[in-house]
């Protein structure tokens, strides 16, 4: 399935977790990164453990710095509060997208007004 599928890279202190985050390896996202990056994958779907769910904003500097170690798009996930969150990943114009989830839910961001920025 080459540029079908998306790699989910699930990171605590720039290290991969496995197994729902249970199990930490020492390998860094960007050693990883390095190792995928001549396969055929659609994106990698950056995910920062201590981020997730917080609502205290994606980590930035790591989606972005990953991102420009890779031709791979990269998908920031974890941690977007607010618009203005979404409005800074796409500022850097290096990371590919974003993944929202409980901004949503508990409507901190509304997707129409989201819309009708973006």
């Amino acid at each position: 399935y080459p540029n079908q599928i998306s790699v989910g890279m699930d990171a605590r202190k720039g290290l991969l977790a496995l197994k729902g985050w249970t199990d930490q390896t020492e390998l860094s996202t960007f050693d990883f990164a390095n190792q995928i990056k001549n396969f055929k994958i659609k994106s990698i779907i950056f995910t920062d453990i201590d981020k997730d769910g917080t609502k205290e904003g994606v980590n930035l500097i790591e989606t972005e710095k990953l991102a420009s170690l890779t031709k791979i798009p990269v998908v920031a996930s974890g941690g977007v509060a607010k618009i203005e969150d979404v409005l800074a990943i796409k500022k850097t114009e290096k990371i590919y997208g974003v993944i929202i989830g409980k901004a949503i839910y508990d409507h901190s961001i509304n997707l129409n007004d989201l819309v009708k920025i973006i």
